[in-house]
């Protein structure tokens, strides 16, 4: 997730509800457990791979960080980045994935 996104109390709480709802756990990464106010049970890694409903979610500066990370650290097919930003999408053909979907979401 972005650092905004994060930093906006009111969009954190939006996504992270959200996912609960569904019944994702969610698994803060090194940096994100960092930042939270509680103890969170974060990931001991960021190449786990989960078999359910479960992600680690982790904070960076900028899609260039985002793409870093995946490629450091995912698994090449359940990786995901969500954007507004159609512009991002220069960026999938950095990423190492079996899949890239975009969908335009019009307001």
């Amino acid at each position: 997730m972005h650092r905004d996104i994060f930093h906006d109390v009111v969009a954190f709480d939006r996504l992270t509800s959200l996912l609960k709802i569904k019944g994702v756990a969610l698994h803060p990464g090194p940096r994100l457990s960092s930042l939270l106010p509680i103890q969170a049970g974060g990931v001991s890694s960021l190449r786990k791979e989960y078999g359910s409903l479960e992600c680690s979610i982790e904070v960076v500066s900028g899609i260039d960080e985002a793409v870093k990370l995946i490629n450091s650290y995912g698994s090449s097919h359940t990786d995901t980045i969500v954007t507004e930003d159609g512009k991002i999408l220069i960026h999938t053909y950095t990423i190492e994935m079996s899949l890239v979907i975009h969908k335009f979401v019009y307001k």
